[in-house]
């Protein structure tokens, strides 16, 4: 889907710090976290998915990034630090897997190549790794504390303080060491350049103590991130490990990676379903929450389609298998919302700029506190540089940095969980401020199917005989009008007698015999035309057409019968949809139709909402803009496929019903998984929420800086409150932000 100029690029998530913008040759998506390096010239490229357990924050994505922009052969590169996963596209015949893992083995990092089943990131010994040396520098911390209250051995409580800095610091000094080779200075390297100085200064036990809460709150950190990444993988654990195939008149257990489509697989009572695809034989009731977010189980037939994923609750099913492993709709849905990440909110946009002058003027700002006093002043040296070194580690922005990207993950795999898929988190903070909402008649505000409601009777026939008389004739038909009134009839438990000499005339009706009597079925221009048309069946055709419904009339060869109203009920939600977008301070909500005015009219009165009808695309687009200009964003609602140019124009599209159909999935900015319109305001509710949660963590991470800045500019502040500031304000910010996966 094309958007708005202005909107054709996005700067990487996270390492684009610098104002470049960057878009993917090889991707159509153009939101994808991707930097573009140079392109292949013979054709002969691979794409590999690289796993770097180190990779957690945007210094270590910078750093990665710029060693590739030094190398031959790399096409592009789409980041994705919740997953810790690097998509890299190179020409094989300049560069090969072996150079790209090494080039960031050089950076210190240990890179592996991840298979496609380790999709679902696992905790890395790194983590393990972290907990032992926080554990046993907080041991030997303790240790020299107790020697040098207790002992008059100075020497060996300096040598215990020593040990807890070299063990704990170890990872920390590990990643200083090379974001400053690359020229990268982050919260490792600050806090390194304090612990040396403070040691230096000869607070062996401060020092100390620093580097154990910098480690331990490292640890709880890199544990809260888990957390989110976990709530993403979910997803992931929902394909079941194996699928039962039906081949030949017996069966065998594969992966689900190995069913071809077309094969059969047999589900039983209880278990997940491996794979799309269409019942050939049996019914059941299907939990379909994990895909569509709805809350009833829906009855399944032979002919109907069931989702990778959901579950099956009560008969054995046998399923015909319609794609592979890697196209099902719980593929789609979690490349989805992995490459969701990488969309930043323009929140976000804003805090990687103020970083990027922040902590240099922040630095320059230390480097003269600790330096004028004592050049100038010739005062202690002691004192100013001690001071500055607290102020130098309550400089780095960590948690300001971590305040929106956690919240918009947390929101955007919430919002998976309930069966809207929100593409990015330019999405989910338009979503929020949304002012008009546009929505489609046809299969959005109404169910997309017509039905019979009223059926009007003269010339002494019942309801029952002319419904009957209806639907024989129509069972021979194919036309959308006629399959409702055979539903009708069906539902009515009425025996369709049997039609003969069948005959339809193109665009007016049809006619037949049955029950050896001729009748005529159709428009009323139709009954015109044949001369049989009353004055008492116009004026009731009429009256029913002006409520805006289709009317089907029936007569014989001599007078008419009856007149038949058929229409596209609302939604049984719609009216409870549009009065919470209502609540929610919606200040325009119009229905946007290519219906005519009288359908329109009935639809828009009946559900108390203003409507635009006998629309062609293009003027959708043109109402949307007008709309746009007088009350401010809008978002349009529709099928994701008739509605697309109207999808695009909007600030926000929102395809409705999704599930299983590739193409709304792809064009669509929201996807509603399931025909429910009350996810609408569900999803306004949650933005609007997830967008107060990152005011929240960038008044509070600005705020607890300039405190503390201020504090540590007077002397109060000690190095052990400058890591509390630092670490403890990130695990506050992303606490905040994990609040999200729990919105009602």
């Amino acid at each position: 889907m094309n958007k708005k100029p202005e909107e054709s690029h996005n700067h990487c998530s996270h390492c684009c710090q610098n104002g470049e913008k960057h878009c993917s040759p090889l991707n159509t998506d153009k939101d994808i976290h991707t930097s573009v390096y140079s392109s292949a010239n013979n054709g002969k490229t691979r794409q590999l998915t690289i796993l770097v357990p180190e990779m957690d924050c945007s210094e270590e994505i910078k750093m990665i990034e710029n060693r590739f922009k030094s190398m031959k052969g790399i096409i592009n590169a789409a980041f994705y630090p919740i997953d810790r996963q690097i998509k890299v596209t190179i020409d094989i015949e300049q560069t090969s897997e072996d150079k790209i893992l090494e080039a960031i083995r050089k950076l210190g990092m240990t890179p592996r190549t991840a298979s496609k089943a380790s999709g679902s990131l696992q905790e890395t010994d790194i983590g393990r790794q972290i907990l032992i040396t926080t554990i046993i520098s907080g041991f030997l911390t303790t240790a020299g504390y107790i020697v040098q209250k207790t002992l008059p051995l100075p020497g060996l409580a300096v040598f215990l303080f020593a040990a807890a800095i070299i063990t704990g610091g170890y990872f920390a000094a590990k990643r200083a060491f090379n974001a400053a080779r690359n020229l990268n200075p982050d919260m490792n390297v600050l806090m390194t350049i304090a612990v040396i100085g403070a040691a230096i200064l000869g607070d062996w036990l401060e020092a100390s103590t620093v580097v154990f809460l910098f480690s331990l709150a490292f640890l709880l950190e890199r544990h809260s991130m888990e957390r989110s990444r976990r709530a993403i993988h979910e997803l992931m654990n929902l394909t079941p490990d194996t699928a039962l195939v039906k081949t030949e008149g017996k069966t065998e257990v594969r992966l689900p990676s190995e069913v071809q489509e077309g094969e059969i697989i047999i589900i039983k009572p209880g278990e997940r379903i491996p794979l799309d695809g269409i019942i050939t034989a049996g019914s059941s009731t299907i939990n379909q929450a994990p895909i569509t977010g709805e809350s009833m189980p829906v009855q399944k037939n032979p002919g109907d389609t069931v989702f990778a994923g959901t579950i099956n609750q009560s008969g054995a099913l046998e399923v015909r298998v319609t794609g592979n492993f890697e196209n099902t709709t719980l593929s789609g849905i979690i490349r989805i919302v992995e490459e969701a990440q990488a969309k930043r909110a323009p929140a976000q946009s804003f805090i990687d700029q103020f970083s990027r002058w922040y902590t240099p003027i922040v630095i320059t700002i230390v480097f003269l506190i600790a330096a004028v006093p004592v050049i100038v002043y010739h005062l202690d040296p002691h004192i100013w540089i001690y001071r500055a070194l607290v102020m130098l580690m309550i400089a780095c922005p960590c948690a300001l940095v971590l305040s929106t990207p956690v919240a918009v993950v947390s929101g955007l795999t919430r919002a998976a969980r309930e069966g809207i898929l929100i593409k990015g988190g330019v999405y989910l903070e338009n979503i929020a401020l949304t002012k008009v909402v546009a929505l489609d008649k046809t299969g959005t505000l109404t169910e997309g199917k017509p039905s019979v409601e009223k059926i009007a009777t003269i010339n002494h026939i019942s309801e029952k005989e002319a419904l009957a008389i209806s639907a024989g004739i129509e069972s021979l038909s194919e036309h959308p009008l006629a399959h409702a009134i055979t539903v009708k009839a069906k539902e009515e438990g009425i025996n369709i007698p049997e039609a003969s000499e069948f005959e339809a005339v193109p665009g007016l009706g049809a006619c037949a015999v049955v029950n050896g009597k001729k009748y005529f079925i159709g428009s009323h221009r139709f009954f015109e035309h044949k001369g049989i048309c009353s004055d008492e069946i116009h004026n009731l055709a009429v009256d029913m057409e002006s409520e805006g419904s289709t009317t089907v009339m029936l007569g014989d060869e001599i007078k008419p019968l009856a007149v038949i109203t058929i229409s596209d009920k609302p939604r049984s939600e719609a009216q409870a949809a549009i009065n919470e977008l209502k609540k929610e301070g919606i200040r325009k909500i119009v229905m946007l139709t290519g219906d005519n005015e009288g359908t329109a009219k009935a639809v828009g009165n009946r559900l108390g909402i203003k409507y635009r009808s006998e629309l062609l695309p293009t003027d959708k687009v043109k109402v949307l803009k007008e709309l746009e200009a007088k009350y401010g964003r809008t978002a349009m609602a529709g099928d994701g496929i008739n509605d697309a140019p109207a999808l695009a124009a909007a600030d926000v599209g929102i395809a409705m019903g999704t599930a299983g159909s590739d193409t709304a999935l792809e064009t669509a900015d929201i996807a509603l998984m399931s025909d429910n319109l009350a996810k609408i305001p569900w999803a306004i509710r949650l933005s609007r929420h997830t967008l107060n949660i990152i005011k929240q963590n960038i008044a509070f991470a600005l705020g607890l800086k300039i405190i503390f800045l201020t504090l540590g500019a007077l002397g109060i502040a000690t190095l052990w409150m400058a890591v509390f500031v630092d670490m403890g304000g990130s695990l506050i910010v992303i606490a905040n932000a994990l609040r999200l996966l729990r919105f009602r």
